[in-house]
């Protein structure tokens, strides 16, 4: 068994049928689970023994059970939200949470339609597992969910980003060390600016200078490559996904409460896109850091672990 509490770091688009009405759905955070079992390396039918699903026409009954407990919800106000329209960083990032901003039904980002930070719930992972390599398989992708994962719409995009008290209360140089530990099959980096890891008070700002960060790596063009843009049709496929076919971008942007602040972290893995890319977004950015006539020159570089 698993208990925990989780804070979100960032403002959560997470609903159920009434997409008015923002929920911690335990279902959710199943999904997001699972994932973290893949990229942990469980294979299909260990995902099937260890979260349920379908074998032969017939249904296998989960060994987990998730439940979400004391839910508090800090007033979500619109005010308190960077800005999701025009052409700042966070919009870049955040724009998709309001993609009728004409509609008031649709507005995910009115008053009290979101999750706002500071909300917290407590995370209850039960399991009935016998088989041990199972259990540390699972457990391994509890921890790592709890460090990385989110929840949400635009989660790969810094929102609906959670932190445990235990991982809020390790250093820079501690959560490094953890990260290690996971030894997870993914390209992680950590933003700096001026050679020093980006370490700031308030979730804004790392949510912009990872938007900062996404907005040169679609503009840029480096040697040997396209862009990394959908195109005008959305059907260009690069590690940062396709609009047409519908297809999740492998980079991820993730805001990380620590001691010392918060930390701006990517991480990328291509094991979800139906083409896998040998491109490794970090290489792009630091490569037109090094041109220092690039007009498309990142103020960030990332540092890989």
């Amino acid at each position: 068994m698993k208990k925990c509490t989780l804070t979100f770091l960032t403002p959560c688009f997470c609903a159920g049928a009434d997409q008015n009405t923002p929920e911690i759905r335990p279902a959710s955070i199943r999904g997001e689970l699972r994932k973290w079992l893949r990229i942990c390396g469980a294979t299909l039918a260990d995902e099937t023994e260890i979260m349920g699903g379908i074998v032969n026409k017939d249904a296998k009954k989960s060994k987990v059970t998730i439940r979400v407990a004391n839910e508090f919800k800090k007033a979500a106000h619109a005010r308190d939200l960077p800005s999701s329209t025009g052409i700042s960083n966070s919009a870049y990032l955040l724009h998709f949470a309001n993609p009728m901003p004409k509609d008031h039904e649709q507005n995910r980002t009115a008053d009290k339609r979101f999750i706002a930070p500071e909300s917290s719930f407590d995370l209850i992972v039960i399991d009935k597992l016998k088989n041990d390599i199972h259990k540390v398989l699972l457990y391994k992708a509890i921890d790592a969910m709890i460090l990385l994962g989110s929840l949400g719409l635009r989660s790969t995009r810094t929102c609906g980003a959670w932190y445990s008290e235990e991982n809020a209360n390790l250093t820079f140089e501690e959560i490094q060390s953890k990260l290690y530990d996971l030894d997870l099959p993914l390209e992680i980096g950590f933003l700096e600016k001026d050679n020093t890891t980006l370490i700031v008070q308030d979730w804004k700002k790392s949510i912009d200078a990872l938007g900062a960060t996404l907005r040169c790596y679609r503009a840029s063009k480096v040697t040997g490559t396209k862009k990394l843009t959908a195109g005008k049709q959305g059907d260009n496929q690069t590690p940062l996904g396709t609009a047409t076919p519908r297809q999740k971008s492998g980079l991820h942007l993730r805001p990380i409460q620590c001691k010392d602040g918060i930390i701006s972290l990517l991480y990328y893995t291509d094991m979800f896109l139906d083409v896998k890319s040998k491109l490794v977004p970090f290489d792009i950015l630091n490569d037109l850091d090094e041109d220092s006539d690039s007009k498309n020159k990142s103020l960030y570089s990332i540092t890989p672990i």
